[in-house]
């Protein structure tokens, strides 16, 4: 019985040892399985990342991420290329708050601790420095980079707009010309946005107006016309607005004064200030108006007489004559011939003749200047049947030029007409004429006067800046060098400080040559460019030859000449 009942228990051991070696090799193959399984998805981890990696650098954008101080943890090869630096560089350690301009350090910083705030930042400018020192303007963009809900760091990009801001400035330079051309233009010009309301206007535009400009820009096109123009002015401004060019004549345009004043107007769509305007261009017409209508009163004076007389011609023949011969204007009639029929007493003193028989005794064709103008007259006669305000060159008996309007009319074989002396008139046109070539003569002198002045005045600058260098600056350095107590050296710092102030204009001129040198490679090069040796330099700034040299091989470099045999101090006196 014992027996059994030991047999049974070792069974019960016996299947329990196994059911445990069962368990544990269970258990052993779950865990390598899991180890098989971590291993597998760290391979698939570090894939990820070399595509990611090869991804980023197939890109044109700046790429990085950095960690809490700053410190980079990753860039892809756009930003090596944009920033000069190596993978080596990098993996000695770079920091973004290293490679911005000083001015702009703290800027970054807040950026960062913003961005691990939980915050993003978005097209922030900031001035990048590359390896070599030089900067450049880029936009900035940055989100954060969170570790189980924490920020640990940010990534982002950086866009490079340097051509932008060269093309920003290209166009505030144009249209700073436009403005000066604007502004200076003798016809009064106004500049519209597609609403009508004004954006710009020039001067002349104020004095047409009787507004200043600051009073113009607060108004619409439909505050500057007549009530009763602006249907049309609506209709032009909308075809200008949709491309096309209008010029009106004798448009009305209302004054602050509430006169109304003529103007021809030529209004176009242009672009300014990187948007579609619509342009328009006045000119005051109210001087020609009124001579037109001066003109057109003397016509329909003549017109009046020459009715009246005929009327009168037929009533009475001894009337007519009596008019006739007395009238203000020649009076005159002739046959195709060329032969004189009748003219009248002023015809006769017109042409500065002593009598009327020496006059009607010349044939007509000697009165003309030109005498294919008569055939020219007779063809338009035929054609016509009479002309009205035909202008004629004639020349009297004394080889006077006489310029006149002439009304005739053609009847069978025979021209009977009158003519208005408007000599005086064209000559005051011509004298007009004179006195505005001699303006613009002057105005030339006067531009040529102002280039030399300004030459002149560089001269004069240039000369002090040499002066000063060459001749003050020297000592001051000597005496750098010497022991001298704590005033002597004060009064020395404000000798030379008066003295960079005094210079400080013509040195920005220096820099402007050099825009991509460090402070200490403009000195040297200034110095090169004097004449001066590398031992002179050296002594001058109390360092060793050696270093003269480092710089002169970087200014060579910088001005591509590390691999020419151009030499370097007549180089740079060609840059003046």
């Amino acid at each position: 019985m014992a027996r059994v009942f030991k047999m049974k228990e070792t069974k019960k051991v016996r299947k329990q040892v196994v059911t445990e070696r069962t368990r544990t090799h269970e258990k052993g193959k779950r865990l390598r399985s899991s180890e098989d399984e971590r291993r597998s998805a760290e391979k698939e981890i570090k894939e990820r990342e070399r595509r990611f990696a090869e991804v980023a650098d197939l890109l044109p954008q700046t790429l990085f991420e950095c960690d809490r101080n700053g410190r980079i943890t990753f860039i892809n090869r756009g930003f090596l290329d944009a920033f000069g630096y190596t993978r080596k560089d990098f993996h000695k350690g770079l920091n973004v708050l290293k490679m911005v301009i000083p001015e702009d350090a703290d800027r970054v910083r807040e950026g960062l601790d913003r961005i691990l705030g939980g915050k993003e930042i978005r097209e922030v400018e900031f001035t990048a420095l590359r390896k070599d020192g030089s900067p450049f303007p880029v936009l900035a963009f940055a989100s954060p980079i969170t570790r189980e809900n924490m920020p640990v760091g940010c990534r982002g990009f950086v866009v490079n707009i340097t051509r932008r801001k060269r093309a920003e400035e290209a166009l505030r330079e144009s249209e700073e010309r436009y403005r000066t051309l604007m502004d200076n233009a003798g016809d009064p010009i106004l500049i519209a946005d597609p609403e009508g309301n004004f954006v710009e206007a020039n001067k002349a535009a104020e004095a047409l107006f009787g507004y200043t400009k600051e009073e113009l820009l607060r108004m619409n096109v439909t505050q500057i016309h007549p009530q009763d123009e602006l249907e049309e002015v609506t209709r032009s401004f909308r075809e200008m607005r949709e491309g096309g060019l209008r010029a009106g004549r004798g448009i009305r345009v209302l004054r602050k004064d509430g006169t109304v004043v003529p103007a021809d107007v030529t209004g176009s769509s242009v672009r300014y200030a990187g948007k579609t305007v619509m342009q328009g261009i006045f000119r005051d017409i109210s001087e020609r108006q009124r001579t037109e209508e001066r003109l057109a009163e003397s016509r329909d004076h003549l017109e009046r007489l020459v009715a009246e007389r005929t009327v009168e011609l037929a009533r009475s023949e001894k009337k007519y004559r009596d008019l006739v011969d007395n009238a203000l204007v020649a009076i005159f009639k002739t046959n195709l011939s060329g032969d004189y029929l009748y003219v009248n007493e002023t015809l006769v003193k017109l042409f500065e003749f002593e009598s009327l028989e020496e006059f009607l005794s010349t044939p007509v064709v000697r009165a003309y200047k030109n005498p294919e103008e008569r055939t020219a007259f007779i063809a338009q006669l035929r054609k016509e049947g009479k002309v009205l305000n035909y202008e004629l060159e004639l020349i009297t008996r004394k080889g006077k030029n006489k310029s006149v309007l002439m009304n005739a009319i053609l009847e069978g074989d025979e021209i009977s007409g009158m003519m208005l002396d408007i000599t005086d008139r064209k000559e005051s046109e011509r004298e007009l004429k004179r006195k505005s070539a001699s303006l613009e003569e002057l105005n030339t002198a006067l531009r040529v006067l102002l280039e030399q002045r300004e030459k002149d005045k560089n001269g004069l600058e240039d000369k002090i800046f040499q002066n000063v260098k060459e001749l003050v600056l020297p000592y001051i350095d000597s005496l750098k060098q010497r022991r001298l107590d704590e005033e002597q050296k004060m009064y020395l710092g404000i000798l030379e400080k008066n003295l960079n102030n005094i210079i400080s204009p013509f040195i920005q001129k220096m820099r402007a040559l050099y825009a991509h040198f460090t402070p200490t490679e403009i000195k040297v090069a200034d110095l090169i460019r004097d004449g001066k040796t590398a031992k002179e330099i050296a002594a001058m700034f109390g360092v060793a030859e050696t270093s003269i040299n480092t710089h002169k091989q970087r200014i060579r470099e910088k001005l591509g000449l590390a691999h020419q045999k151009t030499n370097l101090k007549t180089y740079l006196m060609s840059l003046k």
